[in-house]
């Protein structure tokens, strides 16, 4: 008898056998997930009562509230109730810091700088969370000398407003639509016309009748006095003629843009341009130079556009245009000819001529085609113009350097790794040697060759030494202990641990020579958190640290927070791996919150995109 059906019916039991195994160990692997995932959130209750106690008991009101902030940052998905009570509180202890500003401390301006921009954290992280709650906030907590505000600090309001009524937008339009109109009674903002936008989803004609408004506002306003209705105005211009000028395509449906007719656009390029060319402005409506010359340079690629919208005004603004030709030719006089020499000449032709100018001149010239030879690929010629044509000792130095960083940077891009790790060594700067050979160990560890990952390593520790004397090698070390994270985290511990010695150390330093040498590090001997000295970095970066060895390791990151000296800094510290342990896929919580941090980062109009589209309608 043949052994083959034997070994077939030998295959059939298996498979019936190792199914329902495969299935038991699936099952089987989800609790133990879940156990883990339950006991990672027990250590972050128990750790939380323990940041809450110690921050309460904090003297400095500025560190209370960004250690209540954080941590009801961190705890607001799984308890929104006892997060809102630490809003509360910090909310108190800001409170309590602008109460104790005296405006005849001569300290005055920085104190309060600094409680504005610790309202603007608390405004920040509660928006993240429920932007209503941090309306009410915004309101409850005006500026000690609201009676006095300077004009920025109004704008600053009133920007914070809008950018919270944006939030509120998609859960209650008619609030936001409130809050809109508002601030448009004061003066057109780009967050006006972001609130639009952002209302087209939930109230398209509310969102419609406020950009009208707006439309009409811009026609009557004055661009002197408010510099950002006239870029807002300049935006709407763009768009529209690149829209009008783009080839046609599938129209686009009419509740998907906010629409601006051919009659508003052109009623609009009416408004700039004649605050462009002043042709009826008061000298006290009048642009400043600056403005209205970059106003023009933005209208120039605009002009078909604006010959088809007015044609008789088209002239006028083409002539203009043609005098602030003139006027930057005389005024930058001959460095205008050398950018346009830097801009248009072949390579050959730069070196030749570079020869007959000032030797300032002359050295822009020899760096920029030493950058093009290095550019179009020809390292050698590059190298040549640094040795020989280069006369500045510490220029050459410099550019010598920028050249070995550039050509290590393109090597580690082009995944050649042995060529790139020669040229390590030609570094001038020992940061920068271990930052590279960091950056070719992940690449490594990315591709599974742990050996290779290892040497590289191996070689940066070499580079960074034991005891750092800086703190660019300590930032340095600290990235190996990233690295050794992924590969071996047992050989990241006592790079962390080294480093809590040395924040140790320089604490007790800077608490000695505070006062004395150094300022702004404690008050009332506390160290200021998050206060933006050298110290207050080391501090975030160790933060990183721990919340990295906490995705693995809890007990671990615990036991290397506890070698922290000073409490204040500790908890702060024990706050950084909160989001780890409430997190249900590690890290990505503290990415997360980074990211919607960035948010808000922005207040000032000018730097503030138009986040909408607009549709033109025939």
């Amino acid at each position: 008898m043949s052994a083959k059906p034997h070994v077939a019916w030998l295959m059939v039991v298996i498979l019936i056998t190792a199914a329902p195994v495969a299935g038991y160990q699936s099952e089987a692997k989800k609790e133990d997930e879940a156990r883990a995932r339950e006991a990672r959130h027990k250590q972050a209750l128990a750790l939380t009562d323990e940041i809450v106690k110690e921050a309460q008991a904090l003297r400095l009101p500025e560190n209370r509230l960004r250690m209540l902030v954080q941590t009801a940052s961190a705890i607001w998905s799984v308890d929104d109730k006892r997060a809102r009570l630490l809003v509360k509180n910090a909310q108190e202890s800001l409170n309590e810091l602008q109460a104790a500003i005296d405006s005849h401390d001569p300290r005055y301006a920085s104190l309060d700088s600094f409680a504005t921009q610790l309202r603007f954290e608390l405004l920040n992280t509660v928006a993240q969370q429920d932007p209503e709650l941090a309306l009410e906030l915004l309101h409850a907590t005006p500026p000690r000398n609201s009676g006095q505000q300077s004009p920025a600090q109004v704008n600053f309001e009133a920007q914070m407003e809008m950018q919270l009524a944006q939030n509120v937008a998609t859960k209650d339009p008619a609030k936001a639509l409130e809050l809109a109109r508002r601030a448009l009674a004061k003066g057109v903002t780009y967050e006006v016309f972001n609130v639009a936008n952002t209302m087209l989803a939930t109230n398209r004609e509310a969102a419609q009748k406020l950009f009208n408004e707006m439309l009409a506002r811009l026609q009557t306003e004055n661009y002197s006095t408010n510099r950002p209705a006239v870029y807002v105005a300049m935006n709407l211009l763009r768009e529209w003629a690149q829209r009008h000028n783009a080839p046609t395509g599938e129209p686009e449906a009419d509740n998907a843009r906010l629409v601006l007719s051919d009659q508003a656009a052109r009623e609009l390029c009416g408004t700039v341009i004649s605050a462009v060319l002043d042709n009826s402005a008061g000298a006290g409506t009048r642009l400043p130079m600056g403005n209205a010359f970059d106003l023009l340079r933005q209208m120039q690629p605009m002009l078909p556009a604006i010959e088809k919208l007015l044609p008789t005004q088209a002239a006028a603004l083409e002539a203009r245009l043609a005098d602030m030709q003139r006027f930057n030719e005389m005024q930058n006089g001959p460095w205008q000819k050398i950018q346009e020499m830097v801009n248009t000449a072949p390579l050959g032709e730069l070196l030749k001529t570079a020869e007959n100018w000032p030797p300032e001149m002359q050295n822009y010239l020899l760096q920029t085609a030493a950058w093009k030879a290095y550019n179009d690929g020809n390292v050698a010629l590059a190298q040549q113009i640094i040795d020989e044509k280069i006369t500045d000792p510490r220029l050459r130095e410099q550019m010598q350097d920028n050249l070995d960083r550039q050509r290590v940077e393109r090597l580690v891009g082009e995944g050649k790794v042995s060529e790139a790790r020669a040229l390590l060594p030609r570094l001038a700067s020992e940061a920068d040697r271990v930052a590279y050979y960091v950056r070719l160990a992940t690449a490594a560890i990315s591709k599974g060759d742990k050996q290779e990952a290892e040497q590289l390593l191996n070689e940066a520790q070499m580079v960074a030494g034991g005891r750092a004397e800086n703190y660019q090698m300590l930032y340095a070390q600290l990235t190996i202990a990233s690295a050794y994270r992924s590969l071996d985290a047992a050989r990241a511990y006592p790079i962390i641990e080294s480093a809590i010695d040395r924040l140790n150390q320089l604490a007790a330093a800077a608490a000695t020579l505070n006062g004395f040498d150094v300022q702004q590090y404690f008050r009332s001997d506390e160290f200021v958190l998050a206060n933006g000295n050298q110290l207050n970095q080391l501090l975030q970066q160790v933060g990183e640290q721990l919340g990295g060895v906490a995705e693995r390791d809890a007990d671990q990151a615990r036991a290397l927070a506890d070698r922290v000296e000073r409490l204040e800094m500790k908890t702060w510290l024990l706050l950084r791996m909160l989001p780890v342990l409430l997190s249900d896929n590690g890290g990505t919580a503290i990415e997360s919150r980074q990211h919607l941090q960035q948010r808000f980062s922005q207040v000032t109009p000018q730097m503030l995109p138009l986040s909408g589209r607009v549709l033109e309608k025939h």
